[in-house]
């Protein structure tokens, strides 16, 4: 089940009832071979009182935020909105198992986890009250260092009140743990949110997105429907395009193969066509048949004049 803003913002203000809390810190490796590999540290505070207190401030700071809607994650960046994946989604699964089974086991003597992390985990269970006591697993995740130095930073000299002397300040010499209240990740049950989308840099999503690409460049060929369509498979793996295939819509593309509606559509977005077939000439024609293709473009109901919409999604008629 896919929570809505409101369900999103009563789950953030129960989390001071998480129970069996742990905060891990994240160390996380990438390669272009494997992708991302990770390892986790737990952070153990030295008293209960003080998790709760955290807890409290994360709710109170989402307080003051705003989201206006919840929806699918198809590459779009509006900051009004949270974006859902379930766990087992193609674009994050292999990697969000791996992070997952590195925050199972813990390695307390791995010198590049301690003081030395990348990102941080929250994770506790949630008792559900209401549905005989269902117990579910909460996560929250930052993608910042909980380590830090504090320069030019001083703490009282304690030896020199001890003995009578005048009381000075030394450095801070060792990192402290700076915890977060704010985080990019909220993830219950099986389905992952991202609350901004610095989330996405917890996995190899460009690799994803161009693995999408891909797939969807080779069911646009089958169709012979592009002039050139090794500039348009070139043009596609540049930039933000490999982005925008996850939302590439395979009703339009079968609309597409009809050529009729191939000349309406050629005339209102104003692309070319030669022998029948849409005419990519440089990276912009790609890029207007890509967003064509991605539901990035639409006719304006009352004008059927072509837009350029962030993104597009049915009607509801209810």
């Amino acid at each position: 089940m896919v929570f809505d803003v409101k369900q999103i913002e009563n789950l953030i203000s129960r989390l001071s009832q998480l129970e069996n809390v742990l905060i891990l810190a994240i160390k996380v490796n990438s390669s272009k071979r494997r992708g991302k590999d990770y390892a986790s540290e737990q952070i153990m505070l030295d008293s209960t009182e003080h998790i709760t207190d955290y807890l409290n401030d994360i709710k109170e700071n989402y307080r003051k935020k705003e989201y206006l809607s919840v929806e699918p994650y198809l590459g779009d960046k509006n900051e009004d909105a949270i974006y859902f994946l379930d766990i087992k989604s193609p674009l994050i699964q292999e990697e969000y198992e791996k992070l997952i089974n590195a925050t199972v086991s813990s390695d307390h003597e791995n010198e590049d986890i301690i003081f030395n992390g990348d990102a941080l985990i929250v994770q506790g269970e949630l008792i559900n009250q209401n549905n005989d006591n269902e117990c579910h697993l909460v996560k929250l995740l930052t993608y910042r260092k909980p380590y830090t130095i504090l320069k030019h930073k001083y703490k009282i000299n304690t030896r020199n009140i001890q003995i009578g002397k005048e009381t000075t300040f030394e450095p801070i010499k060792n990192k402290v743990v700076s915890l977060p209240i704010s985080f990019d990740i909220l993830i219950y049950d099986n389905i992952l949110y991202f609350l901004n989308l610095n989330g996405e840099k917890f996995f190899s999503l460009e690799r994803s997105f161009h693995k999408t690409c891909e797939n969807c460049i080779k069911k646009i060929k089958e169709t012979n429907i592009i002039k050139d369509i090794n500039l348009f498979h070139e043009s596609a793996r540049k930039g933000h395009n490999p982005r925008r295939f996850l939302s590439f819509d395979e009703e339009t593309l079968e609309n597409l193969k009809n050529l009729e509606k191939r000349k309406k559509i050629a005339q209102r977005f104003n692309i070319k066509l030669s022998d029948d077939k849409f005419l990519v000439e440089n990276d912009d024609d790609c890029t207007k048949l890509i967003k064509l293709l991605c539901r990035k473009g639409m006719l304006d109901p009352f004008t059927e004049n072509a837009m350029e919409v962030s993104s597009a999604k049915k009607w509801d008629n209810k």
